[in-house]
């Protein structure tokens, strides 16, 4: 009987510290999640940046090639 209150302890024990490694590895998880969304916010932001740029450019070749023309 007390082998068996013994092994029930320590499973329930067990159990605890496999529940507190899944909320820690959850709460990375989230973490990480969070992290990925606020990268793929600014990589839009930046292409959208990028793209503006190039159509600036060629807006200024085109109207240098019409004065120079």
């Amino acid at each position: 009987m007390e082998a068996a209150k013994l092994r029930a302890a320590e499973s329930a024990a067990s159990c605890q510290e496999v529940s507190k490694r899944e909320k820690k590895t959850l709460m990375k998880f989230q973490s990480w999640e969070k992290q990925k969304t606020l990268f793929n916010e600014e990589l839009v932001t930046e292409k959208r940046k990028l793209k503006n740029s190039a159509t600036g450019i060629r807006a200024s070749q085109r109207s240098e090639g019409t004065i120079r023309g």
